[in-house]
Formats: structure tokens, sequence, C-alpha cells
């Protein structure tokens, strides 16, 4: 176990709170941000191990506060960034520009703020090297219609991983994609009732009523996963929790191929 501090920026969501526990159990050290409180944080609070910290993105002196926590504590190990939404839902020409604006900053922009501040305080203890894990959405292999502000901030935020695996050596970029998972982020297409989230409407209602959603834990234990392997393994990469089988055999094939897991043009050599 590591005496460096694990970092989760939006512990209070799904999936994070998962993560959180999981962690905690082992006996890590923790450091959880939240914006608003909400039950996940009471059944958390009873964790010796675990600092809760209140981060709005609105406010600079939150993120102020996060960086003189962690420089008092020490070190990370780990830094995981769940925050994310939806919102604004809807077709770009009919979309408020700021609101458009304001998805893009919280889904992009701000995680990348925190990456930012924070990295001058990696550890240099870790065996495979710190890690940086971020969440991948829809429309990587596809057109999620409605969603463009979202979709392209997960988007940018595969290849930052790449960008930032390509200038920072010693420390690891990954970002998985849990797939369809029951959590709160689909509150929004649920309440919007297909006004302006058209057919993903359906498609989300179906999805979550039945059994072929991602189990949480196996989004855990894919992020333990990546979390585990060495830099040439997983920086820079994109990981599906639904699609990749996390053994040695991927790590072979990870090695071998610069290319793989990361956003390339189809079909290039066409001609």
């Amino acid at each position: 176990m590591s005496a460096d501090h694990k970092i989760i920026v939006s512990i209070s969501s799904d999936i994070a709170y998962e993560l959180a526990i999981n962690w905690l159990k082992n006996g890590d050290k923790l450091i959880g941000t939240y914006r608003n409180w909400n039950k996940n944080l009471d059944e958390l609070t009873k964790y010796p191990n675990l600092i809760l910290i209140r981060l709005d993105f609105d406010r600079k002196k939150d993120f102020n506060k996060l960086v003189k926590l962690v420089n008092r504590l020490g070190k990370w190990s780990v830094l995981v960034i769940a925050s994310g939404r939806q919102e604004p839902i809807g077709n770009f020409e009919d979309t408020v520009f700021t609101d458009w604006l304001d998805g893009v900053k919280v889904n992009f922009l701000d995680q990348l703020k925190i990456v930012h501040l924070l990295l001058p305080m990696k550890s240099k203890k870790t065996e495979s090297g710190p890690t940086v894990l971020f969440f991948a959405g829809g429309g990587t292999n596809n057109s999620v219609k409605n969603y463009s502000a979202y979709t392209i901030s997960k988007i940018g935020l595969i290849k930052m991983c790449e960008l930032l695996s390509t200038e920072i050596s010693n420390v690891k970029f990954s970002i998985v994609g849990p797939g369809w998972v029951k959590t709160k982020i689909h509150q929004p297409t649920i309440l919007d009732l297909g006004d302006k989230s058209e057919e993903n409407y359906e498609k989300t209602v179906q999805m979550l009523a039945g059994d072929n959603c991602v189990p949480i834990y196996e989004v855990v234990k894919s992020c333990n996963w990546i979390i585990e392997q060495n830099f040439d393994v997983v920086s820079g990469r994109n990981f599906s929790t639904k699609f990749d089988k996390f053994n040695e055999e991927l790590v072979k094939e990870l090695i071998s191929d610069p290319n793989m897991y990361k956003l390339r043009r189809h079909k290039n050599d066409w001609s």
C-alpha cells in the first residue's frame, strides 16, 4: 500500500463512489472532492482514511484550497477525474451557445485545469508510476445526436491523454469508457422525455431497465488494472470496460502496437 494519497475528483458520483469504497477498504489514503452533498458522501464519511473537500469548478478559491490540502498532505499516486454531465442536450443550432460552452468547460477544460494544478505534487515513489485517469463517453466510433458538448469533450480528453503521455513521460495518462452503467448521469436524458434527446430517450430507458448495462464493479476492476500497469502499456490510451479483456494477452498487444486504443483516421490506406 502506497503512503501517498489517491485523489478522486467528484467522489460523490456513482462510479467514483464505488472506486472509493474499494480503495478505502484496502486501507488506501484518499482525498475526495464533491460539489453537492448526497447520500454517497454520508456513507464515505465512515472511513477515517478519507478527507473530503468541496470543489465547485466555478469557484477559484475552491481550487486553491484543494492545492493547499494536497501540498500539506504530501504527494499523490493516483488522480481520478470523475466529474461530468450530459447537458446541454439538444441540436447544436438550437442550443444557447453559452450553455454549450459551459458543457465543454465542465467536461473538458476544468478537468485539465485540475490536472495542471496537481501535476507538481505527483508521487515519485509508485512502482509503476503515478496515474491520471479520466472517463470517456460515447461518440468515438459513431455520431451521438444532440449531445455534442459532452461528446466532443470526451473525445478531446482521449486525445489529450495521448498528447500528455507524449510530453510527460513520468506520469501515466489513461481514459476508460465504462459503457452503459446505471448511474445518475443519465437522469437529464430520462427527465427530458425525448423532447431534445429524441431517440436516445427510448434507448436510455430500455438500457437502464434491462440487464445489458455494465456492472459498476467491472468498471472498478478495469480502473485498478490500468493503474497497476506500466507506462508503455496504458499511457495515452483509451480503454473500454465492456469490450477489453484485461489480461496478459492484452498487455503484449499494447506493447507491440503503439497505435492501439488511440484516436486514428479510419481506412487511411484505402488507396
